[in-house]
């Protein structure tokens, strides 16, 4: 047995994202090894679980959890005669069974977001994701409609924070919803303002005119190379919700969640809206 454990825990609306005090690497992912209990005889194994980076693991949150303010997640390490469990050291040996108690903060917060109408202020910008799946030039379109634009994204700490508040709007059906069918390797995706539609390799924000760097740190790269690739003819930009493609382990394929693809246009994704200026949640729909 080794010594990870859990050195912290977000639980989001429909997400657990636990911390791990040292480095993994990917085994053989088990959700099943993942148990969620609390004091009222509550428990449930969740039913997806995927690493964000060697550090991170994002579990689903069960449904019967959702909204409770104190619960125990346990690691349950695989028996002898199972195979290779969820987290293991360098030296692949399991994990032994950890257990994370969960208390909700109660402090107050200032309303930022608006859960009925998926809409979140970040840094002076108001965002919303639309849950309707549509191609890059209708989501413009629609954005453009709305007094808006499909959403810029200038730096990496940006893109962070717009992934992880994403990540808290997005249940398993939603993940179906916004799925690639032509060459983004099977995995969900957003669709982001950029483009290279204009000039093959040129990208551009849409709305401003300004150009995306190539070695900006949110395309995609893994072990078998690195975004954009423009596989197939793919003019739009589109951040990533899973690894893909999605048949390989996070890190080994072209890119992880929350990096950015370059996907065709005529793909049929959710979308980010963006406007540079604070606007009241409830007014949106």
């Amino acid at each position: 047995m080794t010594g990870i454990a859990f050195n912290k825990i977000q639980v989001n609306a429909n997400t657990i994202e636990l911390g791990l005090n040292k480095k993994a690497r990917v085994g053989k992912l088990n959700r099943n090894y993942f148990i969620l209990s609390d004091s009222s005889g509550n428990e449930s194994a969740v039913e997806r679980a995927i690493f964000l980076n060697d550090r991170e693991v994002e579990l689903a949150l069960p449904e019967a959890f959702k909204g409770s303010s104190n619960f125990v997640i346990r690691y349950q390490a695989p028996r002898k005669d199972q195979k290779s469990g969820v987290i293991q050291a360098k030296n692949g040996k399991d994990a032994a069974d950890q257990e994370y108690q969960y208390q909700a903060d109660t402090t107050p917060s200032r309303p930022e977001a608006d859960a009925l109408t998926n809409a979140w202020i970040y840094n002076g910008h108001t965002y919303q994701l639309i849950k309707q799946p549509k191609t890059w030039n209708e989501a413009v379109a629609d954005s453009r409609g709305k007094a808006g634009y499909l959403a810029q994204i200038d730096n990496d700490s940006e893109n962070n924070a717009i992934y992880s508040e994403i990540r808290q709007r997005l249940t398993q059906v939603d993940f179906d919803q916004t799925r690639s069918t032509i060459a983004g390797g099977g995995a969900s995706y957003i669709w982001l303002g950029g483009t290279d539609s204009d000039q093959e390799g040129t990208w551009i924000w849409a709305n401003s005119g300004e150009r995306v760097s190539l070695d900006a740190p949110p395309w995609g790269t893994g072990a078998l190379g690195r975004e954009p690739d423009n596989v197939g003819d793919q003019d739009g930009l589109a951040m990533g919700l899973e690894a893909w493609p999605v048949q390989v382990p996070s890190g080994e394929g072209f890119g992880r969640a929350g990096q950015w693809n370059d996907q065709a246009l005529g793909e049929r994704y959710y979308y980010l809206i963006e406007w540079s200026t604070e606007l009241p949640l409830s007014s949106l729909t």
